[in-house]
């Protein structure tokens, strides 16, 4: 292994331990947003030199979060209208109550399609 692949493995065990800080210790969450921030854009500017392992495990690990998400929601789509209806309504958008079950089931697919595609590698 060369020094930027170490490099790679490093920046995602800080953004994994990073999200987990975020959930566990919500007195430093904000501490732990700034890090996971500025490992995304290093990850950005240095992306050519991390290696295909490191981000595999990115992505795969997104899909599944992406197909927990969708799966959690799809158990209760009602549940997503209703939690949808109350945003609408917090940000002035209550005109758009009438489509909030499409909207919900809509983004219930969304989710998995784009789980799965991450998982996969594959493109829709």
């Amino acid at each position: 292994m060369n020094k930027t692949h170490i490099i790679s493995w490093i920046s995602v065990g800080i953004a994994l331990l990073s999200a987990v800080g975020v959930y566990f210790v919500p007195e430093y969450a904000t501490w732990f947003l700034i890090i996971l921030i500025v490992n995304f854009l290093i990850a950005l500017i240095y992306r050519k030199h991390f290696s295909k392992g490191a981000l595999a495990i990115c992505r795969t690990l997104l899909g599944l979060l992406f197909i927990f998400s969708g799966f959690v929601k799809g158990v209760d789509p009602l549940g997503t209208q209703f939690k949808m209806i109350d945003y609408l309504e917090a940000y002035n958008m209550a005109w758009l109550n009438e489509a909030t079950l499409v909207l919900s089931v809509l983004m219930i697919l969304a989710e998995f399609i784009v789980g799965f595609c991450l998982v996969f590698n594959t493109l829709p």
